[in-house]
């Protein structure tokens, strides 16, 4: 049955219903599904985040713009998705430790990573941005005299609240056992591209879109934090083209076309 549903994603066209393969592997493993309360430093970053595309902290920086503008809502969430650590070879936890140290804007790691989330991965680095009054370069997001993410501002915006209540209290994850990825690398990166596919359907983006379009989509949250400001004309314009040629480069050898 698995590989069945496998097999319906890889061959899958603009019509595959992923999102419903992915309802169908959650029952599939439903016995195994571990339910977890998690705090934001338990929640690390999968290695296979955005197609292999490292995550940025202009990328957070970006989402959280958008989850203030809209207010922190748990029903806009939606149900949080992660797989389990290795607790041998600890290669999420390995992979996270190297993205933060990577950049003075993210939170550097604070204790034991547990999971790598599935969905939630830029949103809950930048709770952890804000809980640590990080350096900021987005502009539009509240900062300090120190250009540190304002924390205290934040907080003070009642509509916020469920952001600090998730610093402090945590969020239940639906995480998959380790021995799951191991044994079926492409459930993991199924339950990824369902979750974006929803969210983009939630912001009106669309419901057909297949991992080849996925792929496009994230490289462009990936690499419009990188469009240098001094370029004449319209930036973002600018960013379009430029992530197009990119991705027009590394779209065939992309996983996600396979």
């Amino acid at each position: 049955m698995v590989q069945e549903l496998i097999q319906q994603y890889e061959v899958g066209d603009d019509g595959t219903k992923i999102v419903a393969i992915r309802d169908d592997l959650a029952d599939v493993f439903q016995p195994h599904i571990l339910t977890w309360r998690l705090l934001p430093d338990q929640v690390g970053i999968h290695p296979t985040n955005r197609d292999f595309i490292k995550l940025t902290a202009g990328g957070c920086q970006l989402r959280g713009k958008r989850i203030l503008a809209s207010g922190f809502s748990y029903a806009a969430i939606g149900t949080l998705w992660a797989s389990e650590d290795n607790p041998s070879t600890k290669a999420i936890e390995l992979h996270t430790k190297e993205i933060l140290m990577s950049s003075e804007e993210f939170a550097p790691p604070v204790g034991m990573v547990k999971v790598g989330p599935l969905n939630w991965t830029h949103s809950n680095q930048f709770c952890r941005m804000v809980d640590q009054r990080r350096p900021c370069s987005t502009p539009g997001l509240p900062v300090d005299r120190d250009n540190r993410l304002d924390k205290a501002a934040i907080q003070s915006d009642t509509k916020q609240a469920k952001l600090f209540a998730y610093l402090t209290q945590g969020m239940e994850f639906k995480v998959l056992p380790y021995w799951v990825e191991e044994q079926y690398p492409a459930v993991v990166k199924i339950f990824s591209v369902a979750a974006n596919q929803e969210q983009q359907v939630q912001e009106g983006r669309g419901s057909n879109l297949n991992p080849q379009h996925t792929y496009i989509q994230h490289a462009y949250i990936q690499l419009h934090p990188y469009v240098h400001p001094s370029h004449t004309g319209s930036t973002s314009l600018y960013a379009h083209m430029y992530v197009k040629r990119t991705c027009m480069r590394f779209l065939f050898a992309s996983p996600c076309t396979s």
